[in-house]
């Protein structure tokens, strides 16, 4: 190993950046440690090593999805029969809102690495890999789209075919860059809400560390200020160049 040119990398520290924190104080064995029979547990299965971010929070931990499609694409193979461990010694538990979603990339049950007892790019547009990630999740999960008082709202107009993935948080929560740069890599417009006094926040929001915090707390929203927002959408969308159904004007 040549240990200069790792420890040079303790330059690009940073918790979710860089591997180099949680290898820095590892050395270089002078055995073969299978062979030697002195390992504690043996794994030969293939397995995913992964640091994830906030489990709670739609858009960074959907990072961890499309970091995990990525690195698959890489290998060159979407099989499920993989392990995948969650690289976390913290004594807390790890929340995860999106649980669901692991079943797109495995089938057995994320592996916490206390378990084992042992001795973004600029300028990129319209990305084809955010629309394959989403189509390959759909799939994968084999999502059921059921919708409620919003989506009933919706299916009273003629205009729309409603279908809806219910993950719990559907608002910015005052974060309006993270969805807005996940619609620009997938290449599609962004719209979110315009009023403050149309969306009721449950409470204050409780972070485990930082405190008051609007990520961690429940919305709801004014149902008729969702409904014109949609048609803002909608109409948007009927207007584009590529919209199937656009009226053609007649030419004189």
């Amino acid at each position: 190993m040549d240990i200069q040119a790792f420890l040079a990398e303790g330059q690009r520290k940073s918790p979710l950046q860089s591997w180099f924190a949680e290898l820095q104080e590892y050395t270089e064995l002078n055995s073969r440690p299978i062979e030697g029979g002195s390992c504690d547990v043996v794994i030969d299965k293939p397995t995913y090593i992964m640091k994830l971010d906030a489990g709670v929070n739609m858009y960074h931990h959907f990072c961890d999805f499309v970091n995990l499609y990525i690195t698959q694409h890489i290998n060159n193979s979407f099989s499920t029969d993989v392990n995948i461990v969650m690289w976390d010694t913290s004594a807390y538990g790890y929340g995860d809102l999106f649980n669901e979603t692991w079943k797109a990339f495995t089938d057995y049950n994320i592996i916490h690495l206390k378990t084992y007892d042992l001795k973004r790019i600029s300028g990129c547009h319209g990305t084809g890999l955010f629309r394959a990630f989403s189509q390959h999740v759909l799939h994968r999960l084999n999502v059921p789209q059921e919708g409620p008082k919003l989506a009933n709202a919706l299916k009273t107009l003629s205009l729309f075919e409603v279908r809806i993935v219910n993950y719990k948080y559907k608002y910015n929560c005052e974060d309006e860059r993270c969805y807005l740069d996940l619609a620009r890599l997938r290449g599609v417009h962004y719209i979110t809400w315009q009023r403050k006094d149309k969306v009721f926040p449950q409470d204050e929001g409780h972070h485990p560390t930082l405190g008051k915090h609007p990520k961690f707390t429940n919305y709801s929203f004014d149902v008729e200020e969702f409904v014109r927002l949609v048609l803002l959408a909608a109409d948007r969308v009927s207007q584009h160049s590529k919209w199937p159904f656009r009226r053609k004007h007649d030419e004189f």
